[in-house]
């Protein structure tokens, strides 16, 4: 049996792969959704919550700034 091998997709094809990422995407942020939780009860549990969100606010406090700075750099 003859197959072409430069076939062009269709809409089908377009249809279908979308629905697979839209499908790996949902079970990713599950996932992700499921560990948050885990990892923020983890964090309530040992009594650190606090600790760990000031570090997270400086971290995102320091890649802010250096956003802003490399910004500057390429305005002027």
């Amino acid at each position: 049996m003859k197959t072409k091998k430069n076939r062009k997709p269709t809409n089908k094809d377009f249809q279908h792969a979308i629905q697979e990422i839209q499908y790996r995407l949902m079970a990713t942020q599950s996932q992700l959704n499921n560990l948050t939780k885990i990892f923020s009860d983890f964090l309530e549990f040992t009594h650190k919550k606090a600790k760990f969100v000031e570090y997270l606010e400086s971290k995102v406090n320091k890649t802010k700034e250096k956003e802003e700075t490399e910004v500057e750099a390429e305005v002027s």
